[in-house]
C-alpha cells in the first residue's frame, strides 16, 4: 500500500486507490503502512494533495489512536501541510507521552510552518509535562525554561495560596489545642 501511495505521489497521472482497504486492518498494520511511507519519503516528502487524498479515504487525521495519529502528523508536518497544525497542537497538548510529544515538537520546530508554533505551544503548556520531558523538549527547541518559569513563578496561584493559608491555620489550631492539654 505504501508503494501504491508513493506511486500516486510521484506520478501525477496515477489516481489514488478508490477503496478503503485499511479499514479492516489492525492498528499494527496501519502503523506499519505509515512507517513504510515515512521511510520511503525521507528524502522527498509526500505532496500535500497526496496527503489530502489519503486522509479523505482513510480519515487518519481524525484517528483516536495515538499511534496512528502520531505517524500521520509526522508525515503531514514533513510535507509542510498547514492543515495538520491544529491537530498536532491538540495532540501534543492533550497527551504527555514523551514517545509522541518530543518527536512532534522536533518535527514542528524543524519545519517552515511550525517553528514558532512549537515554541509558543511548548512555553504555554510546559507545566503539564513530566519535568524530564520538559527539560528535553526545551533543549530540542533551544528554549531557556528558566526565563519563562521566572515570570510564572512570581504570579502565585490564588487557590494555592488559599489552600496553604487554610493548612497553616489548621496546623496552628491543632498545635494550640495540644499545648493547652
Amino acid at each position: 500500500m505504501a508503494d501504491t501511495w508513493c506511486g500516486v505521489d510521484r506520478e501525477a497521472k496515477k489516481s489514488p486507490p478508490s477503496t478503503n482497504k485499511i479499514s479492516a486492518w489492525s492498528t499494527g498494520q496501519i502503523t506499519c503502512f505509515l512507517d513504510a511511507l515515512q521511510v520511503m519519503t525521507t528524502d522527498k516528502p509526500l505532496r500535500i494533495s497526496t496527503l489530502e487524498a489519503m486522509n479523505k479515504l482513510y480519515h487518519l487525521a481524525e484517528s483516536q489512536n495515538s499511534e496512528i495519529l502520531f505517524r500521520y502528523c509526522k508525515l503531514a508536518i514533513a510535507s509542510e501541510d498547514e492543515s495538520i497544525i491544529p491537530i498536532a497542537v491538540r495532540f501534543i497538548t492533550s497527551q504527555g507521552r514523551m514517545k509522541y510529544i518530543r518527536p512532534l515538537y522536533r518535527s514542528l520546530y524543524r519545519s517552515k510552518i511550525g517553528k514558532e508554533i512549537a515554541i509558543d505551544t511548548f512555553l504555554e503548556h510546559k507545566d503539564i509535562y513530566h519535568p524530564i520531558a520538559t527539560k528535553m523538549i526545551a533543549t530540542d527547541l533551544k528554549v531557556a525554561i528558566e526565563k519563562s518559569s521566572s515570570n510564572s513563578s512570581s504570579k502565585m496561584n490564588p487557590l494555592l495560596l488559599t489552600g496553604v493559608a487554610i493548612a497553616v491555620a489548621g496546623i496552628s489550631v491543632a498545635f494550640v489545642r495540644r499545648t493547652r492539654k
